[in-house]
């Protein structure tokens, strides 16, 4: 029977944190295949040979999060999984708006560190896309300017952890 358990999971200790701390956004198809280990860490990733494909996006604390629905149909016998990212930013200027521009028609593949120190990859398959997003000045001093961004990824399996080293030098300085 292909759909064996292959391992039990444990209650483990308190020891995780929530949240995101960072993002690395890259266009989808300057990623041309990945490696993964027996355990299904990402391990390398294939890029152009000159390329640095992946931009940082920073944020403040406690503000990136992510969610994976797993969504499944009995009467069709699919199982995907819908991954939503969703990155704030402050202060608007010109910069961001031409960056938010070009995101809202890319087809991206993002890399979320977690504040466990782990790296996942979203949209390694089909890409992400930015789903919806807002741009708002606020209203009083101490509301909030900037861009709220949402992006969806769809996939056959659950977003994979990856090794730092399998992108870093392909962060674009």
């Amino acid at each position: 029977m292909a759909c064996q358990l292959t391992a039990s999971i444990l209650k483990g200790c308190k020891d995780g944190v929530g949240g995101n701390s960072i993002i690395y956004i890259a266009n989808h198809e300057l990623i041309t295949a990945t490696t993964a280990d027996a355990s299904g860490t990402i391990t390398g990733l294939t890029v152009p040979a000159s390329g640095t494909p992946f931009f940082t996006f920073e944020a403040r604390k406690e503000s990136i999060t992510t969610e994976t629905a797993i969504i499944t149909s009995d009467e069709n016998g699919t199982t995907y999984y819908e991954s939503t990212i969703v990155y704030p930013t402050l202060k608007r200027d010109e910069n961001k708006r031409l960056q938010v521009n070009l995101l809202a028609v890319a087809t991206v593949a993002i890399i979320v560190k977690d504040n466990n120190g782990k790296y996942w990859y979203f949209g390694q398959v089909n890409g992400a896309e930015l789903s919806e997003g807002t741009i708002t000045s606020g209203k009083a001093f101490a509301d909030k300017n900037g861009y709220d961004l949402t992006f969806m990824a769809k996939e056959s399996v659950a977003p994979m952890e990856i090794d730092y080293a399998a992108f870093s030098t392909y962060i674009n300085a």
